[in-house]
This record gives structure tokens, C-alpha cells and sequence, in this order.
């Protein structure tokens, strides 16, 4: 309530006006942002930005948390 939550499209105008904003971000690519995180969001109108993981740049590899895990 203390904040406007802004979309991914509304960063650029939002950086020439004045407010306070804020941009919701999931940047891991985990599957629970879209089962649970999702539907709350949605719910409430919450905008959100998921960034999806695809792999390591450098070499193809499982990260140790996810491997520990399985």
C-alpha cells in the first residue's frame, strides 16, 4: 500500500517520474514460482517478472542444492 508495483513494460517510464514503485521478481525458475507464487499474484493484480533459469553458461551441470534434492 505504501508502493505502486509497476509491470516489466512500465520500468523505462517509471524511471522519469516521480513515486515510489516497486517491480516483482522471481529470478531462480523454479517451478513453485509458477505454483504458488503465481496464483497469488494473480489473485491480488500483482504484475511480476520470472526470469527462467536455462542452464550455466559455461558448463552444463546441475547446481549442488538442486542435486542434493533429487
Amino acid at each position: 500500500r505504501h508502493f505502486e508495483v509497476i509491470g516489466g513494460d512500465e520500468v523505462a517510464s517509471a524511471l522519469s517520474a516521480r513515486g515510489r514503485r516497486i517491480l516483482v521478481t522471481f529470478d531462480d525458475g523454479y517451478r513453485d514460482n509458477y505454483l504458488v507464487a503465481f496464483p497469488v499474484l494473480k489473485r491480488h493484480g500483482v504484475p511480476a517478472t520470472f526470469f527462467l533459469a536455462t542452464g550455466y553458461l559455461d558448463r552444463p551441470m546441475v547446481p549442488w542444492w538442486d542435486e542434493i534434492h533429487m
